[in-house]
């Protein structure tokens, strides 16, 4: 296509180019760049007002080349090379668009304007978007949805506080969730500083500003429990309803609340009910705030006080992994004016009962207590010596892990960061996890943390690893590994119950040869008397 040369007096920027961000140094070096060589390619412009070509003093609208037209006139010119393309508006913000596309260096937050001008005043489905710009649909989407952020975020992400896939992040909340997180994604406060990465703000949106559908304890169906917001189950802020914006969420995360508050409001909604539902049943219902608070003092749903069970809790004195409504469960029954229905800090519906009544039920039940005492034969100590060997199990499985996981992990970071992580987790481990990582390294466990700066990097990468598994296999009471473990351990590929379930029949094995070796010996024994 031929070009001529217009006066650049004659050339106007496009009011709808979404590209607003133009670096100075940068500009500067084009236009040294175009007094030397020229401008290369020629501009993309269109003719205004309707006028004829052949008009005195016709007018230009450029469509693609804004920054070399600012370039050049840095450089003086008086003149610039352009192709003149009869363009509707549509055809132009598309073109506008696309070559916009090709910096590298184009901001989100312009990207995303350009996207919504075309979605927008065009009327282009995000197919067809896709298609004309060369992008994925999850892309296009995603760009879409910045255009939505609250003001203060787009500022944090214009001004880089935030990286974009954070800023993503937020703009799948609602606004006022937004920010109210806003300030936890770590905004960097100096230039020197790096924002929050990916990773560190999506766990604490994971854990504190989403929450996951399979803990509702109210039927995701029900449109009645918050009228205004409807059921879960059809909600649009629901992950699992928007796969374009979600897709990258892993399938047993697909389903997650996104509106924290109006989870929260159900939350007290079905504990009202809940209550409502206990006095008319007959049972004490304590709902005062003050009341409450005395029965959970230390401000969290773990901790009860006041003499009480919950029965939805575990009974660890039936010697077997059971609540303690099936510790009492039998012929005698608890009288529902015997329970004490309330609400912990956290909106859940808590079923108590006096310890002294709970235990005096189970026991007219026929329920034996464990015995801690050695030599018995009784149920309860041979659930001790089950949960205990599942322990021992799940240690043996880490201790294989470990190797596994640290020689993946030995992989990059800088010098200074690791050593300095290594150095901190090092000295800051709880005694069972440093004695862990002592013995098996072979070092002294008295030894100080100054002898971890006798470690290469790869070694200290290893190092810190190691410090989060080493001891997490959890107590002979605990009847599963800790959450941390088995991410940790599927990061870096290694699945800790198949390592179980691998190694269960050679301990097995390992175990019925030693009980022969007694026998033999006796056997012996007796022949040579």
């Amino acid at each position: 296509m031929s070009y001529q040369d217009i006066p650049i007096e004659a050339l106007y920027e496009s009011e709808t180019n979404p590209r607003r961000t133009f670096d100075e140094d940068g500009l500067a070096e084009l236009a040294t760049s175009i007094r030397e060589v020229g401008i290369l390619p020629p501009l993309v412009v269109r003719q205004l007002n309707g006028a004829s070509r052949a008009a005195t003093a016709p007018r230009y609208e450029v469509v693609a080349g804004a920054r070399r037209l600012r370039a050049a006139r840095l450089a003086g010119l008086a003149e610039i090379p352009v192709v003149v393309r009869d363009l509707t508006d549509e055809q132009a913000l598309e073109v506008t668009v696309t070559e916009n596309l090709l910096r590298e260096d184009l901001p989100p937050l312009e990207e995303a304007e350009g996207f919504r001008l075309l979605h927008v005043r065009h009327h282009h489905g995000v197919d067809r978007i896709a298609e004309k710009t060369g992008k994925s649909r999850e892309y296009v989407y995603a760009r879409l949805k910045l255009v939505e952020l609250p003001d203060k975020a787009k500022a944090a992400l214009a001004e880089g506080k935030i990286s974009a896939s954070v800023a993503l992040l937020l703009a799948r909340l609602p606004a006022a969730i937004a920010l109210e997180a806003l300030p936890s994604m770590g905004m960097r406060l100096r230039d020197d500083e790096a924002p929050r990465p990916y990773r560190d703000a999506k766990r604490i949106i994971d854990e504190q500003f989403v929450r996951r559908l399979s803990t509702a304890k109210w039927d995701l169906g029900d449109e009645t429990l918050l009228p205004r917001a409807g059921a879960c189950s059809s909600c649009r802020k629901r992950t699992g309803s928007d796969p374009d914006l979600f897709g990258d969420l892993h399938a047993d995360r697909a389903d997650v609340c996104t509106d924290v508050g109006c989870w929260k409001q159900k939350v007290e909604a079905h504990g009202r009910l809940a209550l409502e539902k206990a006095a008319m049943a007959g049972s004490q219902v304590v709902d005062h705030k003050g009341q409450r608070k005395a029965l959970f003092p230390y401000g969290d749903a773990t901790h009860v006080t006041g003499g009480f069970v919950d029965l939805g809790s575990t009974c660890w004195r039936a010697g077997e992994k059971k609540t303690w409504r099936g510790a009492i469960a039998g012929r005698k029954k608890i009288e529902p004016s015997e329970i004490t229905v309330t609400l912990d800090p956290e909106g859940n519906v808590r079923h108590l009962v006096p310890e002294k009544r709970a235990i005096e039920i189970a026991r007219e039940n026929g329920m034996e207590w464990a015995s801690r005492s050695r030599g018995t034969d009784s149920p309860s100590s041979a659930a001790d010596r089950r949960r205990k060997a599942a322990a021992k199990l799940r240690r043996d499985a880490l201790a294989e892990a470990v190797p596994a996981v640290v020689a993946i992990a030995e992989g990059e970071w800088s010098d200074d960061q690791w050593r300095e992580v290594a150095r901190g987790v090092f000295g800051r481990a709880l005694h069972d996890a440093y004695k862990a990582v002592c013995v098996r390294r072979g070092w002294a466990v008295s030894c100080d943390p100054v002898e971890v700066e006798l470690l290469d990097i790869c070694q200290l990468r290893g190092l810190v690893v190691e410090l989060l598994i080493a001891g997490q296999a959890g107590g002979s009471w605990s009847s599963d590994y800790h959450p941390l473990i088995v991410d940790i351990a599927s990061t870096f590929g290694v699945n800790l119950i198949e390592l179980q379930a691998r190694i269960k029949p050679a301990k097995a094995e390992k175990k019925a040869k030693a009980k022969k070796k007694p026998a033999r010996k006796k056997a012996a024994r007796k022949k040579g008397a």
